[in-house]
């Protein structure tokens, strides 16, 4: 994965003021999903993501009941929108491998899965 051109994508998709305000809210992103990325797909992330992504991915433990409320009322709880959340999440999604945008879209809420990975 190239991460410069995944943060700028990010930059670019959710309007950041800069590249550090893009990798910011990435990881807020990947901290919201937390509770809904199983360890087998977190690991397979792992191999693709930097190691802060994927400490702000394994910030909380997987929740099987955890939904798309959860991810909102998480985002929220960060100061971010759905919409600029759903962007970060197609940004990665791009420039991820098969096996990892596969392991991405097993933590996304089923309503999320299509639009993001439609990128």
């Amino acid at each position: 994965m190239n991460v410069g051109m995944c943060i700028e994508r990010v930059r670019e998709s959710a309007s950041c003021r800069n590249g550090e305000d893009a990798e910011l809210l990435v990881r807020a992103v990947l901290g919201a999903l937390a509770p809904l990325v199983p360890w087998p797909a977190a690991a397979r992330l792992a191999r693709e993501l930097p190691a802060e992504w994927i400490d702000a991915l394994r910030s909380a433990r997987f929740d099987d009941a955890a939904g798309r409320a959860v991810f909102e009322t998480r985002l929220a709880g960060v100061g971010v929108r759905l919409d600029r959340g759903v962007s970060v999440l197609r940004a990665l999604a791009r420039h991820l491998d098969g096996r990892a945008r596969h392991a991405l879209a097993v933590g996304l809420p089923e309503e999320l899965r299509a639009p993001v990975l439609a990128a």
